[in-house]
């Protein structure tokens, strides 16, 4: 294996570390979103919920 070889795979390999990176937090922030989303549709649930016992 020659440099320009070596240097290639070097590069290869920091374009899928930052391929992977760039996937994993595109993922964490959809997941994040869903989370929140759930979260809200119980608290509407439970203010909703809440609302009809006091009446």
């Amino acid at each position: 294996m020659n440099k320009q070889e070596y240097d290639q795979i070097i590069k290869t390999a920091a374009d899928l570390e930052r391929g992977a990176e760039a996937e994993c937090k595109k993922e964490i922030e959809k997941r994040q979103k869903y989370k929140e989303g759930y979260m809200k549709g119980i608290e509407d649930l439970l203010d909703s919920i809440e609302g009809k016992v006091k009446e």
